[in-house]
């Protein structure tokens, strides 16, 4: 399957590519990032001092204790969030690559072999012309014709190969 190739370099993003990315990324960092806001509610829940010490040691609010909490691991979902979407992308051009050199070598076994039967049908059918040719000559020569024909011939099984 080939793609039309809309790069300049190898180091150039394709366009496909980019509006993948730019759908997979977002998507992927909010699963993350809400992913993360649960994780923050259990550890909240879990260590509700620590929480509550913040916000009256510090005098801020409960959503301001909260989002230092949440930008602590946004760095961290947001780079998970991208390796993912990048992995989405690359795992999907090497699916399809794969999945291109099979059905290509699948193909081209199917044609060799079927191009192998063909001449192998070719070869049997000389071989019984000529042998039928010189039996019916030594027929009107009038001579003994003791040649077996060419299937039976111990050169033509698999084990005299």
């Amino acid at each position: 399957m080939a793609e039309s190739s809309d790069r300049e370099s190898i180091w150039s993003v394709r366009q496909d590519d980019l509006k993948r990315f730019s759908i997979l990324f977002p998507s992927s960092w909010a699963i993350g990032f809400i992913y993360q806001s649960r994780q923050v509610e259990q550890w909240l829940e879990v260590s509700w001092c620590r929480a509550w010490g913040c916000i009256w040691v510090n005098s801020r609010s409960i959503g301001d204790t909260l989002l230092e909490l949440l930008t602590e691991e946004a760095g961290t979902v947001g780079l998970s969030a991208a390796i993912v979407s990048l992995m989405l992308i690359a795992g999907r051009r090497a699916s399809m690559a794969l999945f291109d050199w099979g059905y290509d070598r699948f193909t081209r076994t199917k044609r060799a072999r079927e191009e192998g039967r063909e001449e192998g049908e070719q070869r049997a059918t000389a071989k019984w012309i000529a042998w039928n040719a010189r039996r019916e000559d030594a027929e009107r020569l009038k001579k003994p014709f003791d040649e077996p024909p060419p299937a039976t011939a111990p050169t033509d099984t698999p084990a005299g190969r």
